[in-house]
């Protein structure tokens, strides 16, 4: 991300723009194993998904929660081809980021 704003900055011709950091977007559930497979040192769990309808209801009680209910069970697609083409930005793997993340955590003291 940090590479991303100052490519924003330094290219020509992007004042003004505004681009997309992403390449993918992934459930909870799915960070977890990730980081299971790739950091194991984190001690990390992946446990089952919440059904929808439970965390709607609970939506019902938690206004919080039942603000993202719309959300729920849904995959966002997202095109980053413009900070590609005109950031030169390259992605790296979405592993490489979740270990290099859950790294930096351990290292700082985080725990599970």
């Amino acid at each position: 991300v940090a590479d991303a704003h100052v490519a924003a900055l330094t290219a020509p011709g992007v004042a003004g723009e505004r681009f997309i950091i992403v390449t993918e977007t992934i459930f909870a559930n799915r960070l977890g194993h990730i980081v299971a497979e790739q950091c194991p040192e984190a001690g990390v769990k992946p446990k089952a998904l919440t059904p929808t309808c439970m965390l709607s209801c609970l939506g019902l009680c938690i206004p919080e929660l039942g603000k993202l209910t719309p959300s729920f069970g849904k995959m966002y697609s997202f095109d980053a081809t413009p900070a590609q083409t005109k950031l030169g930005i390259t992605f790296q793997p979405l592993e490489h980021t979740v270990k290099s993340m859950a790294e930096d955590y351990l290292a700082i003291g985080g725990k599970n």
